[in-house]
């Protein structure tokens, strides 16, 4: 019996050795807390020491990478009468090269009994510790103890032995020393006599908390089955770096490893699994996150230096992820894929503490929704440069990858977001880069790409490239709205670009975006280029409607730029080119628009009437100020009329189509709808003018003031006012009347669309051949084209004067100086002195009614003209008179007594009836018209010398029957008729062998 006592004796100290060592190694061969702290340290080459005492294990690891393990003074006590107390186990040294895992350089065991005689030499050990030797036949050793086991199973399975406590003591960051304990060590035998089996139990402690410890030793398949269990595992165990989580979850921890040859390190393989609970915020994370599991299979091999688990389950934050780990000397490596969608802003929650918090806010502020499909993630902690805030991760130790749906981005406040949005995003730890963008803007549809650059710098860069293809109305709603984001705009500005948003069209833009997620309105930069086709734009400025069949915008530093050929509804079209400069509230913008058209789409356009006396194309240039666009409009506008002809009698002003003509005007604060008031300029042949002009809220000429003018000969100062009719004033030094056409002022009804009256206050009133009248009265009144009112009276400068007056009815012309006044007129320059009378009166008072009335000459004389002059070629004439008419032609000129002619005007036809010329040379009649457009004149009457009517009466003392007009009585004459234009070349018939009717003599005698 004592014997057989002996050997159950030994038996069990070899177990309790074996079992505490393997239950050692088996707890440190798991992620325990040290582990990261220990590998980081061995990468460096400067491996910490670590104590293990039981009642004293040492467990020592050296700077060459050996595992020195030493056990000593361990007690134990089992149930009631059966006590057996170990004074002495020693292990020493156990050398264990970790960095050539396998190798053992020596083993010695020694154990002696308080109750035994002889001491156990179970190993017998090599005396050189420094040789390689491997150890004892561990086939041999399994023997042994399986049946020494099997034969004592039944005198020990009741048998319980106790470890009170089991110190490790581990090196802190801070140089302090962490203690976990293990308490209240149990083991026994397991059911089976067949199959050795130890159980061991009891409680891990650290900080202050405990986790319960189940483990077993069974022999199975030639080797030694460690499994151990830890339930209730505090998270902070698993890493001193994360001590301060704020966390109330645990770990279940399962590991697993077979003993089968002790020259080997034996893995360990393990499960971990938790339960539901959270993560608080801390250096690394930013916020608490919500963990409801986590399950993790994996394997410790190769020593301590090699830990793998390939698969790994979680659902952390409410998303569920599959991944592995890889824990080896240099570094750790996670990778991990989601099993399901999930919302975008939720990878923030898990994101690493690399992220600036510029960058945290603009994702949070700025990403409003998302959802993120099939992600990716590789973090790697590279162990020689841990740093517990991943401040300073390289690109290669994190990337991740994923496709992005239904996302919605707003890169800045206030602007249209990006909605819909479909992208493939990729990430390492300090870029991003986001490709395949899908996406709309309002309604139009966005394709590009998207970088973001240095998430841990003090400027994080986010640069977008791609295309907006939709709606112009998208593109300029978008732009307008960019535009009163950045400026301070009135309501009247917006009210004045409104129509902008209802543009009619499509655009295409490549646009390119950067700013600093730090200061993203202040460092947004935008460069867009577009091309706009079909626009149409209604109501601009109140009134017109434009279209353009394609505009290019370049918008690129802050500065837009617009260009293309646009018309408006009315046909006026051209080319613009807009250009902003939005640098500051300060900048500028201008709008130029270059116009080549015919007068008449100018006049439809702009409600003008000049068309009726300009003809042809006309370019105009207009240069908008739209600074101040709340307020008013500095507008330029250059019309250059050289590809045009101009006709203007009321001026006498004609311009042929290639002579140069210009009108400029300059509005400093032009209003649309409201009257503006502005310079003019205007250049042209024998025409210069500057003075100020007026628009009504129409865009319509209200007035013209101070305008200077040089027309030909006149230098004057106008004024034009537009009240219900045209009103114009003169006055200055004079004013050139001599190119004035007045017949076709009075035959061109459409030349005026209102009535215009005219007024003037002259020096002088400059008429044909240089005759001036001083201090003239000229007032004129004309209606839809015909101008009916007239008073003209002045002062020629020999002290004659003129008056002419015309109403609805009536025309009267009187004056003392015929001569001067033919001349004046453009008449004749061949008639001196006489006094002149023209009465006349039209039949109705329409203002195209025929005028009928007469014409009176006295004591005036003709100098040669050429109906004169071939008149007085007649042989019966130059016979009959006096020698020297001729010579009297060619001085003062030939004197007439008088002239009588009956008048009857009628459209530009001038009816001479039963004209008479009475002179103490010659006399005659004369009937016919003058057309006083063509100037074409056909006259017929008859000459007779004036000597030959005065012996006539002198010679019959009774008028008898020589002047009763008898039947072929009468005394020979000559007929004439005249065709021609006048002061030009005619025709002249004369029949010499006339006889002189009675008729005759009695319109002579009786004048």
């Amino acid at each position: 019996m004592g014997k057989k006592t002996n050997i159950i004796r030994r038996v069990i100290q070899v177990l309790i050795a074996l079992t505490t060592c393997i239950a050692i190694l088996a707890i440190t061969s798991v992620p325990l807390p040290f582990l990261p702290s220990y590998l980081s340290s061995r990468a460096t080459g400067a491996m910490p020491e670590l104590k293990v005492d039981i009642a004293k294990v040492s467990l020592k690891f050296g700077t060459t990478g050996i595992i020195m393990l030493q056990l000593e003074d361990i007690h134990t006590s089992y149930a009631q009468e059966h006590n057996a107390y170990i004074d002495r186990i020693l292990i020493k040294p156990v050398w264990i090269n970790m960095l050539r895992p396998g190798k053992v350089h020596s083993l010695v065991i020694e154990a002696s009994l308080p109750n035994l005689s002889q001491e156990l030499n179970l190993i017998k050990t090599a005396k050189n510790t420094q040789n390689t030797q491997a150890l004892p036949n561990y086939k041999e050793l399994h023997e042994i103890i399986t049946k020494m086991y099997a034969q004592n199973y039944d005198a020990m399975r009741r048998l319980v032995f106790k470890i009170p406590v089991v110190s490790l003591q581990l090196p802190g960051e801070t140089g302090h020393s962490q203690v976990i304990e293990l308490r209240g060590i149990t083991a026994r035998l397991g059911k089976s006599k067949q199959q050795l089996e130890v159980i061991v139990g009891g409680k891990v402690r650290f900080h202050n908390r405990d986790s319960r410890l189940k483990a077993s030793i069974k022999d199975e398949d030639g080797g030694f089955i460690v499994d151990a269990k830890m339930h209730n595992i505090p998270l902070q165990w698993l890493n001193t770096w994360i001590t301060d989580l704020d966390t109330n979850l645990q770990i279940q921890l399962n590991a697993v490893s077979k003993v089968s040859d002790l020259n080997t390190w034996p893995d360990v393989q393990f499960i971990l699994h938790t339960g539901s609970g959270s993560i608080g915020s801390n250096q690394a994370l930013y916020e608490r996150i919500d963990v409801t599991s986590i399950y993790a299979q994996g394997i410790v091999s190769r020593g301590l230096s090699q830990i793998q688990v390939p698969h790994i389950n979680a659902r952390i934050h409410g998303l569920s992820f599959a991944g592995n780990l890889e824990f080896n000397q240099d570094k750790v490596v996670f990778n991990t894929t989601s099993n399901e969608p999930f919302a975008a802003l939720s990878a923030l929650h898990i994101w690493p503490h690399n992220l600036a918090i510029h960058v945290r806010q603009w994702v949070q502020h700025n990403v409003l929704a998302g959802i993120i499909e099939q992600a990716e993630m590789r973090l790697q902690i590279p162990l020689i440069q841990y740093q517990p805030q991943f401040a300073k991760m390289t690109d290669k130790d994190i990337s991740a990858s994923f496709s992005v749906r239904d996302g919605v981005v707003q890169y800045i406040d206030h602007m249209p977001p990006i909605n819909g949005a479909n992208a493939v995003v990729k990430l390492d730890a300090n870029n991003a880069k986001v490709s395949a963008i899908h996406g709309k803007v309002l309604d139009a549809s966005l394709q590009g790409e998207c970088s973001i650059s240095d998430f841990s710098a003090p400027k994080t860069i986010l640069k977008f490239t791609g295309v907006l293809d939709g709606a112009a109305q998208d593109s300029i709603n978008l732009a307008l709205t960019h535009f009163y984001t950045q400026h301070d705009i009135s309501a009247k500005t917006i009210e004045v670009l409104q129509p902008l948003r209802r543009a009619q069209g499509t655009a295409q833009s490549n646009i390119d975006v950067s700013l600093d997620l730090g200061e993203p309105d202040e460092s947004l930069e935008i460069k867009v280029k577009s091309k706009l086709n079909n626009i149409i734009v209604r109501d601009v400025l109140g009134k017109f409607n434009v279209s353009a069949a394609q505009l290019m915008a370049t918008f690129a530093n802050n500065k837009l730029k617009v260009t293309g050929l646009a018309s408006t509804e009315s046909g006026i079209s051209g080319n613009l080119e807009y250009n902003g400069d939005f640098k500051d509230n300060k900048g500028s913008q201008n709008l130029r628009l270059s116009m080549t058209d015919n007068i008449e789409e100018f006049d439809a356009g702009l409600g003008w009437n000049t068309s009726a006396f300009v003809k042809g194309k006309a370019t105009a240039t207009a240069d908008l100020d739209l600074n101040s666009l709340e307020q008013f409009m500095p507008v330029k506008l250059i019309i250059n009329l050289q590809n045009s002809t101009i006709d203007l009698p009321i001026i006498g002003l004609h311009k042929s189509k290639g002579e140069s003509g210009e009108i400029m005007l300059s509005f400093p604060n032009y209003q649309f709808d409201s009257p503006s008031i502005g310079d003019y300029k205007i250049t042209m042949n024998q025409l210069d003018s500057v003075g100020q002009i007026t628009f009504d809220e129409n865009q319509g000429i209200r007035s013209i003031d101070n305008a200077k003018v040089s027309l030909f000969n006149s230098n004057f100062t106008t004024k034009m006012l537009n009240d219900g009719g045209i009103k114009v004033y003169l006055s200055g030094e004079s004013f050139d009347i001599s190119h004035i056409d007045l017949s076709k002022i009075d035959n061109d009804s459409a030349l005026f669309s209102k009535d215009i009256t005219l007024e003037s206050k002259l020096q002088r009133l400059l008429m044909h051949d240089n005759v001036a009248l001083k201090n003239p009265v000229l007032r004129l009144s004309c209606s839809v084209g015909t101008c009916t009112d007239l008073l003209l009276q002045g002062q020629f400068n020999d002290g004659k004067t003129l008056e002419i007056k015309s109403d609805k009815r009536n025309v009267s012309v009187y004056t003392n100086n015929a001569g001067l006044t033919l001349k004046a007129l453009g008449i004749s320059q061949n008639v001196s002195d006489g006094t002149l009378w023209i009465t006349a009166k039209r039949y109705s008072n329409r203002s195209d009614a025929p005028l009928k009335g007469n014409l009176k000459i006295q004591d005036y004389y003709m100098r040669k003209t050429p109906i004169l002059a071939k008149l007085l070629t007649i042989p019966s004439i130059t016979t009959s008179a006096f020698v020297g008419v001729n010579d009297l032609l060619e001085n003062k000129g030939l004197r007439f007594k008088s002239l009588n002619c009956g008048l009857d005007y009628k459209q530009s036809i001038l009816q001479i009836e039963d004209c008479v010329i009475e002179g103490p040379v010659i006399s005659m009649t004369g009937d016919g018209e003058i057309d006083m457009l063509s100037r074409q004149v056909k006259i017929k009457g008859v000459v007779v010398p004036e000597n030959i009517i005065n012996s006539l009466v002198q010679a019959i003392p009774m008028l008898g029957p020589p002047l009763s007009g008898g039947e072929n009585s009468g005394i020979i004459a000559s007929s004439y008729t005249i065709r021609g234009k006048l002061d030009e070349e005619f025709s002249l018939e004369v029949n010499p062998l006339s006889v002189l009717t009675p008729g005759f003599l009695r319109k002579i005698i009786g004048h």
